[in-house]
């Protein structure tokens, strides 16, 4: 029998930075305090995966031991002092108006918000990757993860056209694949009119001011 799926607290909002870790992380999760090394952390994705594929579509996996130590490694990454200034900034201040605005950014690389917004997107594609490759537990991700859907969420409509700028038509496919997903779907159907309102508000405080 599968788990019940947790469900965020209706206080928590998806678009609050100070409370998306209270959203993200899985019931009793603690930040991993005993760092592995490269080596070890290789190795945790290399262990052997069953039932993982039919006609080329991910099959769902009971979340083990080694997701479990996945996940709070994943935490533990974005617990960085750099890659929370990156996070802050993707999630909380950049709220582009345009595609050229989105645009700009991303191609701008002399510019530091080009550097986080690269360290956080390209990130959660890898973290994505993962889950489409069978490393980490689908429903285990799904449910200790808001923030990728978030991100797809607020910036998904411009990756076409940027993957025809970035000269890179693999840009963020893991993290499109993963969102196309039926439970990535749902959930992301939800935060994209909650975007919608945030989107609206910044645009209003940029007008006023």
């Amino acid at each position: 029998m599968r788990s019940p799926q947790r469900q965020c607290p209706k206080n928590v909002k998806a678009d609050n930075y100070d409370h998306l870790d209270a959203c993200e992380t899985a019931p009793g999760a603690k930040s991993c305090t005993q760092r592995q090394d490269g080596a070890k952390f290789s190795a945790n994705l290399n262990y052997e995966m069953t039932g993982i594929q039919d006609k080329g579509n991910i099959m769902p996996k009971k979340a083990t031991a080694q997701d479990a130590e996945l996940i709070l490694r994943l935490y533990d990454l974005r617990r960085e002092a750099t890659m929370r200034v990156a996070r802050k900034f993707i999630i909380t201040e950049f709220w582009p108006q345009s595609y050229e605005e989105f645009r700009d950014v991303l191609l701008d690389y002399r510019h530091e918000k080009n550097a986080f917004a690269r360290q956080v997107l390209t990130y959660w594609d890898m973290a994505a990757a993962m889950v489409l490759q069978g490393a980490v537990s689908e429903d285990l991700f799904y449910a200790s993860n808001v923030e990728p859907y978030f991100i797809f969420a607020k910036f998904g409509q411009y990756l076409e056209q940027l993957r025809k700028d970035y000269i890179s038509p693999e840009f963020l496919k893991n993290l499109e694949a993963l969102a196309n997903r039926p439970k990535g779907k749902e959930r992301i159907k939800h935060l994209r009119a909650r975007v919608a309102a945030r989107q609206a508000q910044a645009a209003a405080a940029r007008a006023a001011s």
